[in-house]
């Protein structure tokens, strides 16, 4: 059903028909703001042009479990976010918010989730997680400065509530929550991850690297573990150079064995009239033919079986930094691969490598069918 009608402040006022559930609720054509109704909520957040009337909208919401989402022409009840609500307004009354009453802040993240988001509301929700991030907010003039504190170190930001932000925080606020024996941990971390990429800007990696900094507190381990970054980076560089070095070998064994094959064949052929070339070339049978092929083979299959063994060991070697790593200094599994690639044979190479053995096997019995 469509309805149709405009806010007036925070109420909705009917210019149609009402639907049959919410016939109870609406006195004279209008619905007014409840604190246990969510209507339209998408629709006012896309129209709205200044944070304050976002701010009355939402501030006289109890996000507990009386709360309903009125969709589809029904009126359902949603998630009971009050333990949420808790978390992020006790944060939040311990920040420094200069141009907004803090009691009027009291929302859930998480609730967001529940709208088809466009991108008005998706910056909204930042903007809410961006109080909570924050050390200090200054808001004036539909206008915001974020700042965090880390130390001694600061970072800040302005935003318009106009602007339309491309990014999210949520799977970073989510984390943060997600025990409340230690969000004050959690949202240091995060703040010194801000404060460190001069950005609030963070990707999954940077939530990677949030949660092994995590483990590693809980583990009572000592606080360094952007310096173990340092020495990680060290063992991939070391890694990659092995890897490297093994290609390199390849490459040079390859061209010593081509090398020789082209030498061979040229001695083969360089005293043949030039209309038998291509028939000496494929299909002679003497001995020597026969061995020099064998003797080709054999190099080639020990020159791959060579290779292979090297990046097995690589292997092996990665499979050991990744246990110390993860096992000893508590790295998450994720934020150690975004440094560290696995070894691997590139899949052009065995595709050359046995595309030539076929032929060299076709050469060897080609004769034989002759």
């Amino acid at each position: 059903m469509k309805i149709n009608g405009t806010f007036k402040n925070t109420s909705f006022i009917f210019s149609g028909d009402i639907p049959v559930s919410l016939s109870g609720l609406v006195d004279g054509g209008e619905l007014f703001n409840r604190s246990d109704l969510l209507f339209l909520e998408e629709d006012y957040m896309n129209s709205c042009d200044r944070f304050s009337k976002l701010v009355d909208k939402f501030k006289i919401k109890k996000f507990n479990s009386d709360l309903s989402l009125y969709k589809n022409d029904k009126i359902e009840k949603i998630d009971d976010f009050s333990d949420e609500v808790k978390l992020y307004h006790k944060i939040i009354d311990e920040n420094n918010i200069n141009g907004l009453p803090k009691k009027d802040l009291m929302i859930s993240i998480s609730h967001f989730e529940k709208y088809e988001k466009s991108k008005k509301v998706k910056s909204i929700q930042l903007i809410y997680i961006l109080l909570f991030l924050s050390s200090v907010t200054e808001y004036c003039d539909n206008k915001f400065i974020f700042k965090i504190k880390a130390g001694e170190k600061e970072f800040e930001r302005k935003f318009e509530f106009k602007e339309i932000n491309d990014f999210e925080l949520f799977s970073v606020y989510s984390w943060i929550i997600a025990s409340k024996e230690n969000v004050e941990t959690r949202l240091r971390i995060v703040r010194e991850l801000i404060v460190r990429k001069e950005t609030f800007k963070l990707l999954d990696e940077d939530l990677c690297s949030a949660k092994s900094a995590f483990n590693r507190i809980i583990a009572e381990e000592t606080d360094d573990y952007f310096a173990q970054v340092n020495l990680l980076k060290a063992d991939f560089m070391e890694l990659s150079e092995r890897q490297r070095k093994s290609y390199q070998s390849l490459h040079l064994k390859f061209l010593g064995w081509g090398s020789s094959i082209v030498l061979f064949i040229y001695g083969e052929l360089k005293n043949q009239p030039s209309k038998n070339l291509w028939k000496r070339l494929f299909f002679t049978s003497t001995e020597k033919a026969y061995l020099f092929l064998v003797i080709f083979i054999v190099a080639l299959s020990t020159i791959w079986i060579l290779f292979k063994k090297e990046m097995y060991d690589n292997q092996k070697e990665y499979d050991k930094i990744e246990e110390f790593y993860t096992k000893q200094l508590f790295f998450e599994s994720d934020d150690f691969s975004n440094f560290v690639s696995v070894p691997k044979i590139a899949k052009p190479y065995t595709i050359i490598f046995y595309i030539i053995f076929g032929l060299l096997l076709i050469r060897l019995l080609l004769p034989s069918f002759v």
